[in-house]
């Protein structure tokens, strides 16, 4: 289990604690949470959305990178020469 500190935004110099577990929040310390622990807290629920955003932004950039790994590929066998002529 992880530990992600959350600034308070109600309150100047507080924290949270969010629990992640295999990337899911799954608990949070704040007083939304100890009043209702049935739900998500709006840290946990924040948590989850830039999770799911991050996967998808990821998901695109698999999709629609217009540099090919040959291209990729080139560049890095070039430089190795490079370094190598050089004696590096």
């Amino acid at each position: 289990m992880t530990t992600i500190q959350v600034p308070s935004k109600s309150r100047a110099n507080l924290t949270h604690t969010l629990y992640i577990h295999n990337g899911k929040a799954v608990g949070c310390d704040c007083e939304y949470r100890e009043h209702r622990t049935w739900t998500a807290c709006p840290h946990m629920t924040l948590f989850e959305t830039e999770v799911l955003r991050a996967e998808k932004f990821a998901a695109l950039m698999r999709q629609y990178d217009v540099r090919s790994r040959v291209v990729i590929e080139a560049k890095r066998a070039a430089y190795w020469n490079y370094e190598l002529s050089i004696g590096a």
